[in-house]
Order: structure tokens, then C-alpha cells, then sequence
């Protein structure tokens, strides 16, 4: 084999690597993207500034910008570690078990096989496309939300998948790259277990209205997910204690609950 025979498979993989961190940091609908980041943090000096101004504290950006970055959590070596993870999460793993992932496609048409098999065709349904695409937007939302559920209780519930989730809990402080420390097989198990719920959520609503509406997406993301992962999905990971009350602290996860 020749240098240039050796060096060309080489650049294709360094390529993949490069584009695949480009799409983590710079794609509005990535877990990780800057804009996601950002927001996250506008809305965590939001919060910190309304309630030193409620406390009748001084206010000022050098005040929030020493609350939202302690000199604890930047000089940390969990922080680091958390980076590394994000490096590997983004990187490796990305090309090294993207031959493990099952697609949520499959699963929606397996379904939707299955249920025509068992009880027969569904006329189409007289709703709108508008509304059909309503429900299922709807539904799949909730499908990813059991998915996360079941993900996360048979990693905490079962000794053999506990012992990859560990990882995550090893962290000593928190930020919203704690998101990324995640051994590479718990990252493998968390895609399969949503492709799996989420593909059965679709298949079932084309399946029972019969004209195959379509999400409504933003940046390639179901629209109640890029919501939910603006406002809430970095702040989990916080060291601030942001806290949600009555009705929706009984629905969401808020970062003091986690």
C-alpha cells in the first residue's frame, strides 16, 4: 500500500470528525449547539439577576458572571473531565458505534406493518394534514419523554446497564456539560431505547389516521423537543438552584430536583 492509498481513507475519517463537530457546535438543532448554550446562559443570568433584585442585592454583570462561572466549577477537574467526555461523545463514539444504531424509521414502519397485519388497513382519517401533523408532533414528543423515562430507570434498576450510567454520576459539580459524560455504550443504549419508542409512537398515529402526516420540525428536531431543549435540557445540569413550583414542579424536572 502506497502513502497515497493509506493517507486517503485516513482523510475521509479525519474529514468525518471535523464535520461531525461542526454539526455538534454550529447546528441550531444539536443537544450541544452554541445557540442552545447560549440561551441557556442568558436565561441563567435572567434568573440570578431577579433574584438578587427581589433580595434587594446588588446587581451588576461582574455579580452574575462570578454566579453563573464560580472560580470552583472553572478551575474544577470534573469540568475537564466533562469536556474530554464531550470530545470522546462527539468524536470516537460518533463513528465508532454508529453501526449500533437502529433508526426510528424502522421501527415506525415495523409497527405500522404489524398493526395493518393484525387487524387490517385504516381508512384515512378526515382530519387535516395541519391537525394530523399536530397530533403526531404531540405524540412523539411524549414517545421520546417515556423513552428518556425507561432509558433512565433501567440504567439506575439494572445492575449491568447501572455500571455504564455510573459514569455520569461521578460528576463532583455541574454544568451543562455533565449532558455529555456518558460512557459510549450508555450513549448507544439511550439512541436505541428512543429510536424504539419514538418509531412505535409514529408508526402508531400513521398507522390510526392513515394519510402519514409529518412532524413539524425546526433544524431536523420535533418542534416540542427544540423548545424543550432551549429552555430546560442545559439548565438540568446546573449549579444554580432554579427550582419550579405547584402544578409544573410536579411535571418537570427542574435542575434542583435533579
Amino acid at each position: 500500500m502506497n502513502a497515497a492509498s493509506f493517507a486517503d481513507p485516513i482523510g475521509r475519517v479525519g474529514f468525518n470528525i471535523a464535520d461531525k463537530f461542526v454539526a455538534v457546535f454550529a447546528s441550531p438543532g444539536s443537544l450541544m449547539s452554541l445557540w442552545s448554550l447560549l440561551l441557556a446562559l442568558a436565561i441563567a443570568a435572567a434568573y440570578t439577576g431577579r433574584n438578587r433584585w427581589r433580595t434587594r442585592r446588588r446587581v451588576s454583570w461582574k455579580v452574575i458572571r462570578r454566579a453563573l462561572f464560580p472560580r470552583a466549577l472553572c478551575k474544577s477537574a470534573s469540568s475537564r473531565v466533562d469536556v474530554w467526555f464531550l470530545l470522546l461523545n462527539t468524536g470516537c463514539t460518533t463513528l465508532l458505534f454508529g453501526w449500533a444504531m437502529v433508526s426510528m424509521h424502522f421501527f415506525s414502519n415495523a409497527a405500522i406493518d404489524g398493526l395493518a397485519t393484525a387487524f387490517g388497513a385504516m381508512p384515512a382519517t378526515s382530519l387535516s394534514v395541519f391537525w394530523s401533523s399536530i397530533i403526531l408532533t404531540i405524540v412523539v414528543f411524549l414517545a421520546y419523554d417515556l423513552g428518556y423515562w425507561f432509558d433512565h430507570y433501567t440504567s439506575h434498576a439494572i445492575p449491568f446497564f447501572w455500571e455504564f450510567h455510573k459514569v455520569h454520576h461521578t460528576a463532583e459539580l455541574l454544568s451543562p456539560l455533565t449532558n455529555a459524560r456518558l460512557h459510549p455504550f450508555d450513549t448507544v443504549k439511550f439512541a436505541n431505547i428512543l429510536a424504539l419508542f419514538m418509531g412505535i409512537g409514529e408508526g402508531i398515529v400513521h398507522y390510526l389516521l392513515g394519510n402519514s402526516p409529518q412532524e413539524f420540525k425546526f433544524f431536523d428536531q420535533n418542534a416540542i423537543f427544540l423548545a424543550f431543549m432551549y429552555l430546560l435540557v442545559h439548565l438540568q445540569h446546573t449549579h444554580l438552584w432554579i427550582a419550579f413550583t405547584g402544578f409544573w414542579g410536579h411535571v418537570i424536572v427542574s435542575p434542583a430536583h435533579h
